[in-house]
Order: C-alpha cells, then sequence, then structure tokens
C-alpha cells in the first residue's frame, strides 16, 4: 500500500485546519483530501447488525436520504451502499460515515435517528493492497452480505 500513510497524514493536516470552521469545513476538507463526495446524508432509520461467532458486525443499516432509501451492507466496515436498491460504492472504494460536525462513526455505533454524512471516495483515488486483487478472498464476504462484490472490487483496481 504505497503511499497510504502519506494519504492519512493529508487528510489528518486538512481536518486540523478546517476544525475551527465547524463540521461543514471539516466534512469539505476531509472530501478535498481524499477526492471523495458526501454520496448521501440522511438519518438512519433501522441498525440491523449482528455479532457473528467469526468475531465480525454483519447485516445491514438503512438510512432515509432526501426521498431515497440507502441500505449500507457491512461485515466490519461498509463493503456495499445501494440507494432504492441500485448500487452505488462497493469496497475497496472507501465508504465511511461521518457526523454533522464530521466525525467518523463506526456502523456498530450508528443509533436510529442519528444524522449522517456519507462519504465515498473511489478505489481509483485511493492506495490499494495486492490483496484487493485477490478473487478467493471475496465468496465468504458475499455469502455473509447475500450481495455480490467480487465482480464490483475486481473490476478496475490495481494496487
Amino acid at each position: 500500500m504505497l503511499g497510504g500513510i502519506s494519504q492519512a497524514i493529508a487528510v489528518g493536516r486538512a481536518i486540523v485546519g478546517a476544525e475551527p470552521h465547524g463540521g461543514e469545513a471539516v466534512i469539505a476538507a476531509i472530501c478535498a483530501a481524499t477526492g471523495g463526495t458526501i454520496i448521501a446524508s440522511g438519518t438512519v432509520t433501522r441498525t440491523g447488525l449482528a455479532y457473528t461467532k467469526e468475531a465480525f458486525d454483519c447485516g445491514r443499516i438503512e438510512i432515509a436520504a432526501h426521498g431515497a432509501r440507502i441500505v449500507a451492507h457491512v461485515l466490519n466496515e461498509y463493503m456495499a451502499l445501494e440507494r432504492d436498491g441500485e448500487r452505488i460504492a462497493t469496497y475497496p472504494d472507501v465508504i465511511t460515515t461521518l457526523t454533522p460536525a464530521g466525525v467518523p462513526v463506526s456502523a456498530g455505533r450508528l443509533a436510529e435517528g442519528a444524522p449522517v454524512h456519507l462519504l465515498h471516495v473511489p478505489k481509483e483515488r485511493i492506495a490499494l493492497s495486492a490483496s484487493v486483487l485477490d478473487p478467493s478472498v471475496y465468496p465468504a464476504v458475499e455469502r455473509a452480505l447475500g450481495i455480490e462484490i467480487a465482480a464490483y472490487a475486481l473490476h478496475g483496481a490495481a494496487p
């Protein structure tokens, strides 16, 4: 993952510089530093994660976002987003939930009624490890979530 630490440092510096200006400025700084966008904003309407015997938080989170229904598929991290049944982001894209203050909040910490922004950074904009290109890592994730990941993850990915 050559360049990953430098990317993280740049994002951290952008956040620190924006914090005195409030949450909107922090979110804008994160987007600028990562090349990402806020793909949706809304309110958590359902949290359906279960802790598995394999030590994973697994399930779905639903978000009402300006007339649309967003479903976030989770296996310890956000693996995919769908808007009204259409895939809009898939691992290894970065998918993160942010509070209105611009603070990341993990899937396991989201509560129903919480306002969130969904940050999406396309895989083409981040340093990827070689393991992302290993097709053997995806079948177990696909079985656990009941959705396709490999076709999205492997298409056009380059470490």
